[in-house]
């Protein structure tokens, strides 16, 4: 279902701006990683609800 409320558009010139800049971040940062499905499946995630609790969990630490 299409956004009618959305007009945007991207002129080519700046599509490869912002294709560059993506290669700038990656070059900075070359120790990111891909994780495999099951890594991320395995991966701790820290929701809204679990926000206090790692607070804690560190203050305590």
């Amino acid at each position: 279902m299409p956004y009618q409320n959305i007009d945007a558009s991207l002129s080519p010139a700046d599509a490869k701006a912002v294709k560059d800049a993506f290669d700038t971040v990656l070059k900075k940062l070359p120790f990111l990683v891909n994780l495999t499905p099951q890594e991320r499946k395995s991966t701790f995630k820290a929701g809204p609800d679990s926000v206090s609790f790692v607070q804690n969990a560190l203050t305590a630490a």
